[in-house]
């Protein structure tokens, strides 16, 4: 547990500028971008005691030594963006907030990869690599404001992974403090030394970071792939090694449609003609609300698909016309390149319908598109 004496010390390591035990600074470090439902606040009551914002690797692992040898909860957290709770601090105890890792430290051309600090926003990052005449792979939705730090401990698909699938694909290396200070690379680091040493020899013979595990079916035989999707649980993320590509043209399509059926069948013909950057459908009942609240266009059909096309024109015109051409068996209408490109740059805002309540709470779920008729109905 945190406790005042603890403060100074803490400070100390981090530095008097990048501490706080202010009430306004934990107050607004128990919330993310998504207010939970009271009840579930009310169960967990999420209550940061102290804030810490680490600016290298060294002082990160220092921060972890410490709260390991006096029992103090740690949080690790990015821009807290995510709106699933993560990185609430339901312990409370300190977080420790990333985004001031923040740099670009090498940018491998032969090898075609990035390495940044974990605190560095997609958007920026995106930027960034625009003027080198480059881009990620993948990103996802919420890159104005996210952390790659973030998305890799969260897991999951974004913009792009239609084409290049999800941020475990994309990442080649971790650098990630252990919760005992330790720092490691994943790409050096065998999986198996965490599966076979026993918590008797491992962190310290803290059991609470130690599993077992009956088989590994994955092909990865580093670390990499185990601190992906972990949700800051096993460390603290403090840079990342990320592929990246040539920038390419996006030509963004959006087709309506009248009903659900059609929507479905029309998204699994699109992936049968063609190989889309982002393919994303959105609902009648969730355009209605997004007219709500953005003053959103008006469109032939209920439901919508936007179809993002990556490559050289000529490439994004021959798949473009492909998709248009099949299209009318499933009733749809292709919308104005206005409305395309509405909908393309509102591909960062899926949040905007919070204006419209305080009950909204997000989910994420994986449903093979062909069972996404079923999925829907029930």
């Amino acid at each position: 547990m945190i406790r005042r004496k603890h403060f100074q010390q803490l400070a100390d390591i981090v530095g008097e500028d990048y501490f706080s035990a202010e009430d306004y600074m934990t107050h607004l470090y128990s919330h993310d971008i998504a207010a939970l439902p009271g009840i579930v606040n009310d169960v967990i009551n999420p209550q940061a005691k102290a804030v810490a914002q680490p600016t290298t690797t060294e002082v990160v692992s220092n921060l972890l030594k410490f709260c390991k040898k006096e029992n103090i909860p740690v949080v690790p957290r990015g821009h807290g963006t995510s709106g699933y709770g993560g990185a609430l601090p339901t312990r409370g105890g300190l977080v420790v907030e990333m985004t001031r890792m923040n740099q670009i430290y090498n940018i491998d051309r032969d090898a075609m990869t990035i390495e940044v600090g974990a605190g560095i926003i997609w958007g920026k990052l995106l930027e960034d690599l625009e003027d080198e005449e480059l881009s990620v792979a993948a990103y996802p939705s919420s890159a104005p404001s996210s952390t790659v730090g973030g998305w890799v401990a969260a897991g999951g698909s974004g913009v792009g992974s239609t084409k290049y699938g999800g941020i475990k694909e994309q990442v080649v290396d971790i650098e990630v403090v252990l919760p005992d200070g330790e720092v490691i690379r994943t790409k050096e680091s065998p999986l198996n030394i965490f599966m076979d040493a026993g918590p008797e020899s491992f962190y310290g013979g803290d059991a609470s970071f130690y599993w077992e595990t009956e088989s590994d079916t994955t092909t990865d035989t580093t670390s990499t792939s185990m601190f992906i999707d972990s949700n800051g649980a096993l460390g603290i993320i403090t840079k990342v090694v990320l592929k990246i590509i040539p920038l390419r043209l996006i030509r963004p399509l959006t087709i309506s449609f009248p009903n659900r059926e059609q929507t479905i069948g029309a998204m699994q013909e699109i992936l049968r003609v063609a190989k889309p950057f982002y393919l994303h459908f959105i609902t009648d009942e969730f355009y209605g609300m997004l007219k709500e609240v953005d003053q959103a266009p008006d469109t032939a059909g209920e439901w919508l698909v936007l179809c993002a096309l990556e490559g050289t024109e000529q490439e994004t015109e021959i798949e473009a016309k492909k998709i248009i051409e099949s299209m009318g068996m499933y009733h749809g209408t292709v919308e104005s390149e206005e409305i395309a490109h509405h909908e393309w740059d509102e591909r960062f805002y899926p949040m905007r319908i919070k204006r419209l309540g305080p009950s909204l709470a997000p989910s994420e779920v994986y449903v093979p598109l062909e069972r996404m008729n079923d999925f829907i109905n029930h």
